[in-house]
């Protein structure tokens, strides 16, 4: 293999390469040798295998169950069967690579386990897609789609619910006596993986890009958690004589190509695009078989073995549907009779294959369209702007989109034919939107509404449209863009949306109208705010749905509020009075909020809203002076502003949605500029290479890099 390597900035892995396979044999080597650990975490967690090579306790016991029965592994497995020779030829330099580096060296912290890692395959790359495409993605629309289902059993006033969740589909008597009767196993809100932080998990995120000058200029921020170490995202800058090209960007160890960025040509991001991937089914079992229209059919069933290093080994039985996945007590091989609930995911049985063949064709796409047409085959559902050196600028969707013959926010018969899914949508009839009048493309997790048959069924729990307008604010109030205007931006902390209350209602104008709306670390009054909104939230929410510790831990212990709040501020908002305001109006519930937020000393922003960076294998387990973790960092920012800082507690740890990686790019000058919240290696030493960026991160410097 002929390249040379070196790191820029104690941070970027730069490699110059003859040929694509070199560059994917480095890139696959040094993915590993710089981030085993994380790799390797990812592999073990993935597959369910906590408990046999790690710790065994009841919690990673807990973890292998679910990942066992989601499946990430078994289906992984099948579709690496599927292989075709053109794939497997462009990945095998790729594999050979990772797999050289494990040969060569293998983490402290595995050995001290007794654990060697195996070599590297096709199945653990999907598999690390699959996970990308689940965990925070799509599992958030599944946990939305329960806790509506667990409202409906706990007997909430149905008109209500549909208003709230702006639900336009029938809820009959029928449907909600048979949500009665269902035995929930798993309840929303509270999935033990969830928050693992060794896994990558996509959220929120900002992208925009624009030709308005006459060039392309774009930025993107993705927002998942930042509270460990090293960084989910590796970066990397690539030279390939080959193709007479150069690349900077984002990827992900374990994954070959890029994530995003650009090459000297075509530059490309995405945000998560709330396309909704995943339903409910409501199943009826009569003597461990399932019925389908006036039948029962045998199930079928799949047993996974999980051993512990420090218990017996355990079977668990899950069965599946046509559907997908019932849910049922694992723990329990007694199948009674009785509705269950059974889970359809459309990445579920595919989408890893598909996915590297978009990252491959992406890799060598050489102007927008072929990008497009390319990343539009990726399985996981992104909001992608591309723009190229011909000044053109593109929205292309991607994920695969169920053919349903409902909204898909209400689980519906799954023995009635008419109900199953029909396969999903060609990727070539997702929503793409090209060179639009006002040279400006902006996503940010809002709801798209560019016209497509199918696009606005696919979204039906966006987020709010607070920090998609305040880009555009920013960007349209000076007509000449420039990467110093966009790196501004993306580190804007006004909330649109605390604006919006204070404006609205006299009273928080009388408390706060001297504020400038900013979620700085030294602002009190953004802490004052925040108290306002919980206390509204808790307030609302337990008068009209559950009980206020139920609705307290929705706001607090989860990411429920930092992903749909926009439900609850368009109900607040909304005209209608007679549903949720006419024993307690606006202005009462406001009242009471603002009392409740005055009773205690409002104290600086950061303060309040800080996490610590923690080790991914030690997660803060050891002590301070071993110096592998970095304690209570004050975050700015909040759900609704550019640069979100949502901190929220899950599972008794802190959990975050923060810019994870900044990047700007200039496709006229070919420069670019990035920040990341850590370093190049997972390695504690040398320091640089651990933590390397940090300082730029939090004290907003960016680091250069050309396309030239």
């Amino acid at each position: 293999m002929a390249y040379t390597s070196t790191v820029k900035d104690n941070v970027t892995r730069v490699l110059e390469c003859d040929t694509v396979d070199d560059f994917l044999h480095a890139q696959g080597y040094f993915h590993y040798k710089d981030r085993a650990l994380q790799i390797e975490m990812l592999r073990i967690i993935a597959g369910g295998r906590l408990s046999e090579i790690l710790i065994d306790n009841e919690e990673t016991f807990a973890i292998d169950k679910f990942m066992r029965t989601i499946g990430i592994y078994h289906y992984a497995k099948i579709e690496a069967q599927e292989n075709d020779q053109d794939l497997l030829k462009f990945l095998t330099p790729y594999l050979n690579g990772i797999n050289k580096a494990i040969k060569e060296r293998t983490p402290i912290e595995l050995k001290l386990m007794g654990h060697r890692p195996a070599p590297y395959t096709i199945t653990d790359i999907i598999a690390t897609i699959k996970i990308m495409s689940y965990l925070g993605l799509a599992q958030g629309q599944q946990d939305l789609e329960k806790l509506i289902i667990e409202l409906l059993k706990g007997g909430v006033d149905v008109n209500k619910l549909k208003s709230f969740f702006k639900i336009d589909e029938e809820i009959d008597d029928g449907l909600v006596e048979k949500i009665k009767k269902i035995k929930i196993y798993e309840k929303s809100l509270d999935k033990t993986t969830q928050f693992i932080k060794a896994l990558p998990k996509v959220s929120a995120s900002n992208n925009w890009i624009s030709n308005r000058n006459g060039h392309v200029l774009m930025a993107c921020d993705p927002h998942l958690e930042i509270n460990r170490l090293p960084s989910v995202w590796y970066e990397m800058k690539a030279t390939i004589k080959e193709l007479d090209q150069t690349y900077v960007g984002i990827t992900m160890p374990g994954v070959p190509c890029f994530i995003m960025g650009s090459n000297k040509a075509v530059a490309f991001s995405f945000t998560y695009g709330f396309m909704d991937q995943i339903d409910y089914f409501v199943e009826e079992i009569k003597e461990s078989k399932i019925r389908v229209g006036s039948e029962f059919h045998k199930l079928k069933k799949r047993i996974e073995t999980i051993h512990r290093k420090n218990h017996l080994k355990s079977e668990i039985s899950i069965y599946e549907t046509d559907s997908g996945l019932l849910e049922t007590n694992i723990d329990d091989d007694n199948l009674r009779d009785g509705l269950y609930l059974s889970l359809s995911w459309s990445n579920h049985k595919s989408g890893g294959l598909e996915t590297l063949k978009a990252l491959k064709d992406s890799f060598q796409s050489t102007n927008a369209k072929e990008m497009a047409d390319a990343l539009s085959n990726v399985c996981i559902s992104c909001n992608w702007l591309i723009g190229d050196d011909q000044n053109n600028i593109i929205y292309q969707q991607s994920g695969k989109l169920p053919l349903r013959k409902s909204g898909g926010i209400l689980p519906l018969m799954g023995y009635k034919k008419e109900n199953k899914w029909s396969g999903t949508l060609e990727a070539h009839k997702l929503t793409r939107f090209e060179n639009p009048e006002s040279g400006l493309l902006i996503t940010a997790n809002n709801l798209i509404d560019y016209p497509n048959e199918h696009h606005t069924q696919s979204i039906n729990a966006p987020m709010g449209d607070y920090r998609r307008d305040r880009i555009e604010q920013e960007v349209v109030a000076q007509e000449t863009d420039t990467l110093e205007k966009f790196k501004k931006i993306q580190h804007d902390i006004t909330s649109l949306q605390a604006k919006k209350y204070i404006t609205k209602f006299k009273a928080l104008e009388e408390l706060l109208g001297s504020w400038d709306y900013q979620y700085d670390i030294s602002s009190k009054e953004a802490t004052l705010f925040e108290r306002f909104y919980t206390h509204l939230f808790i307030n609302f929410f337990s008068d009209h749905f559950i009980d206020s510790k139920s609705s307290e831990f929705i706001l607090t212990q989860s990411a429920f509020v930092a992903d749909f709040y926009n439900f609850f501020d368009e109900t607040f908002f909304g005209d209608d009075d007679s549903l949720f305001f006419s024993r307690k109006s606006r202005k009462e519930y406001v009242d009471d909020a603002i009392i409740k937020a005055l009773l205690d000393e409002a104290k600086p922003w950061g303060e309040v809203n800080k996490l610590d960076m923690n080790n991914i294998f030690f997660d803060g387990k050891l002590p301070k002076f071993a110096g592998v973790d970095i304690k209570d960092l004050p975050i700015k920012g909040n759900r609704s502003t550019v640069s979100q800082g949502s901190i929220f507690r899950a599972h008794n740890r802190n959990a975050s949605f923060c810019p994870s990686w900044r990047f700007v790019v200039d496709l006229k000058t070919k420069e670019t500029y990035s920040q990341i919240p850590g370093g190049l290696s997972d390695r504690r030493f040398p320091i640089n290479n651990y933590i390397s960026d940090i300082t730029n991160y939090f004290s907003e410097n960016y680091r250069s890099n050309s396309l030239s």
